[in-house]
């Protein structure tokens, strides 16, 4: 997605994969500057906006240093809406992604006894692969008992299924009353707040 953000204009670019998307993106982006324009490029994710910077790069000289870009920005649909969050309330606490490491290892840990999802959490990878999917579900816009109603269904008849759900629904209900709690805002959650 691209937005001209001084004439308020948004210019979205869809299509399936390999159609040119990107490259469209790029040659907006940059008719906009030529134009004087400050453009803003959005990309669903970290990954994409890495990917349209690195291009955006390779277009203008890459390391031959033929071309400097003085303008325009990349960003994320996260980012834009946690800046949207810190223009609206001022004082905002938010939290980055060190704070939600540690704020999701010490409920995991305080949990207890987890059923389904015990064996997972004895890896270090778990808190991060639970952040990560409670920030997809967020950003995704799931509706929170809408997915428990699917997942209650998937898990029908199977008590491991049972567990899993039990599990995770249990530790994003404690992650959301901390940040309640503590009065702050996971940027990865921002989505669902500025919508």
């Amino acid at each position: 997605i691209f937005a001209n953000w001084s004439l308020m204009s948004l210019l979205l670019i869809s299509g399936p994969t390999g159609s040119g998307k990107t490259i469209r993106a790029i040659e907006e982006f940059l008719a906009a500057l030529d134009a004087g324009h400050n453009p803003v490029f959005i990309a669903p994710s970290r990954p994409d906006a890495l990917h349209f910077q690195r291009l955006l790069w390779r277009r203008l000289g890459g390391a031959a240093g033929a071309g400097v870009l003085t303008g325009g920005s990349v960003t994320t649909f996260t980012q834009l809406s946690t800046e949207v969050l810190r223009s609206a309330e001022p004082g905002l606490r938010m939290i980055n992604e060190n704070e939600r490491f540690l704020l999701l290892r010490a409920i995991v840990e305080a949990t207890g006894e987890l059923g389904g999802l015990g064996r997972s959490a004895t890896f270090d990878g778990f808190v991060t692969a639970l952040g990560n999917l409670i920030g997809e579900l967020e950003e995704l816009g799931a509706d929170a008992a809408a997915t428990g109603e699917r997942l209650r269904s998937w898990a029908r008849g199977n008590k491991w299924r049972q567990g899993l759900n039990k599990d995770l629904f249990r530790l994003y209900d404690k992650y959301e009353a901390l940040l309640k709690e503590r009065g702050l805002v996971d940027p990865q959650l921002a989505l669902r707040r500025t919508a």
